[in-house]
């Protein structure tokens, strides 16, 4: 398709899209409208476009560091691991949470954990980590602020004196064998780097497959973060939705994000049953859902099998033991 038959959202798309390909993260204002101005004008293409990227100083460098530290990251145990926190607030998340810490584990010295009032063994589950360090043991169900509790859980993972936060739900578990590509990541290919993003990959029916027909091949979220003199002060903002829904799990910071290459297995919307409760949960936090199409995404292929596209995850990339 032409350049000017596209309008600029269509063509924001393709460049973002480009960068993630090409470049492993999201792009910076400064080069999507650089790049925006030169295809409105048709002075390049999608092609054209991705020829500049794989041909920029950043992609060239990037391959020679990947190249050259695969030999070093053999010897990977001799390397000096910065001490990474993680941050959970759950509730009732008994079928997850275990797989969740395992994998977490792998890669963070110490958890720390916010439990809002779960009525299932949950807790009792995280309590069984070694890694675990704290629990903040809701007992008396407050009305619901999403804000208020990550403020919470993020002085507690402060405390821990981190040189990282890494940020999940109980229903996220890290892809097997996350440790050395990330650790690749923060320590040798971005050791000046901040923040950095993750994929998320929407486990649908099956323990191998998931979602990505419309949006979901598409979401990345902040979730690790390096603490500096700058990140130590952020605070979270209000989301303008009833109890703070929708906010985001790490506090916006002013760096641009690098894209890891370490996936997030995310089984919130695993299996009908589950889906069907996080709609009901939607819609009872946030009646309507205006601005999410009334919800109707978590539940459009088993209402419509037809608008289902999946991806099948190779063998080493998904838990086998998933029920």
């Amino acid at each position: 398709m032409c350049n000017n038959m596209m309008d600029e959202d269509e063509i924001k798309k393709i460049i973002l899209d480009s960068y993630l390909k090409i470049l492993k993260r999201e792009a910076d204002i400064d080069g999507l409208n650089y790049y925006l101005d030169l295809m409105k004008k048709g002075k390049i293409n999608q092609e054209k476009l991705e020829n500049i990227l794989t041909n920029s100083d950043e992609f060239v460098g990037y391959k020679q560091i990947e190249k050259s530290l695969s030999k070093k990251l053999k010897n990977y145990d001799q390397i000096k691991i910065p001490k990474i926190v993680a941050m959970y607030r759950i509730r009732n998340e008994a079928r997850w949470i275990e797989k969740s810490l395992e994998q977490a584990s792998k890669i963070c010295q110490e958890i720390v954990i916010l439990d809002d009032c779960s009525t299932d063994n949950t807790v009792e589950i995280c309590k069984k980590n070694s890694n675990v360090v704290e629990i903040h043991e809701r007992k008396e169900q407050l009305p619901l602020d999403e804000v208020r509790d990550k403020k919470i859980i993020w002085k507690m993972a402060l405390k821990r004196n981190p040189e990282f936060i890494l940020i999940f739900d109980g229903d996220d578990i890290l892809t097997p064998n996350s440790k050395e590509t990330l650790l690749n990541e923060i320590v040798n290919l971005y050791p000046n780097d901040i923040v950095f993003s993750f994929q998320f990959l929407q486990m649908h029916d099956k323990p191998n497959q998931y979602r990505v027909d419309g949006d979901y091949d598409k979401v990345a979220q902040i979730r690790l973060i390096r603490i500096n003199d700058y990140t130590r002060n952020l605070e979270f903002e209000e989301s303008g939705y009833p109890g703070n829904a929708h906010s985001l799990h790490s506090p916006p910071t002013k760096y641009v994000p690098v894209r890891s290459d370490v996936k997030i297995l995310h089984y919130g919307y695993y299996d009908k049953n589950t889906r069907m409760n996080k709609f009901n949960y939607f819609h009872e936090v946030d009646p309507g859902g205006s601005d999410f199409n009334g919800y109707k995404s978590l539940i459009s292929g088993d209402l419509d099998e037809s608008v289902l596209e999946f991806k099948i995850l190779p063998e080493g990339k998904f838990l086998k033991n998933i029920k």
